[in-house]
C-alpha cells in the first residue's frame, strides 16, 4: 500500500507516468495555456489527466475528453484570434502575426 500510494504521489499511474493538468473551466483557454507553458519537453510526451480547479470527479478518460471538447471549441473561438474565417465562409486559416503573452521558461531539467 505504500509503495502504491508513494507510485501515485509521483504520477505514476502503473508503469506509465502521467502529466497532470489543473484548469479552470471559467477561464479554461488561458489556464489550460499557462499550465501547458509551465512543463517541460519530457511532461508533453506523457499521456496527461485533466482537473477542473474546484471540481470532484476521477479523470477516468471522460475529464480529459472534456477538456479536449471544449478546448477545441475555445481555439476556433474568434475572441483568441488563433484562426481566420476562409473565404468559402465555412474553413478556418491560422491567422498571422498571432503572439501569445510571454511565459517565464519552466525549470530546466536534471540531467
Amino acid at each position: 500500500a505504500a509503495a502504491t500510494a508513494a507510485a501515485a504521489a509521483a504520477g505514476i499511474n502503473g508503469m506509465r507516468r502521467e502529466t497532470h493538468l489543473k484548469v479552470e473551466r471559467q477561464q479554461l483557454f488561458l489556464s489550460s495555456y499557462l499550465a501547458f507553458c509551465c512543463l517541460r519537453p519530457s511532461q508533453l510526451t506523457r499521456p496527461f489527466r485533466v482537473t477542473f480547479i474546484g471540481e470532484d470527479g476521477a479523470d477516468l478518460g471522460g475529464v480529459r475528453r472534456e477538456w479536449y471538447h471544449l478546448m477545441g471549441l475555445q481555439l476556433a473561438n474568434p475572441e483568441h484570434g488563433l484562426f481566420d474565417l476562409c473565404g468559402d465562409g465555412c474553413s478556418l486559416q491560422l491567422a498571422p502575426r498571432r503572439r501569445f503573452p510571454p511565459v517565464s521558461p519552466p525549470p530546466s531539467e536534471p540531467t
